[in-house]
């Protein structure tokens, strides 16, 4: 029987609750990620997914879309 061992990812990107949502972005892109686990202290406080990220930008009116000189 495939159990969930056989598929999931050893090498887990995590994210810090500080991170700007840009840099967050940035690395689901580099590591071709659709959602990372967000960790404080070795804890898990949370989880970030690109659905979230597109939710947010949908429902902010004038959100930057380029970074800041």
């Amino acid at each position: 029987m495939l159990t969930v061992r056989d598929l999931m990812t050893r090498d887990v990107v995590t994210l810090d609750p500080d991170l700007s949502l840009r840099d967050a972005v940035e690395l689901f892109t580099a590591r071709h990620v659709s959602g990372a686990p967000v960790t404080s202290g070795g804890r898990l406080v949370g989880v970030l997914s690109a659905n979230d990220v597109l939710a947010f930008e949908d429902a902010t009116p004038g959100v930057p879309t380029e970074r800041p000189e």
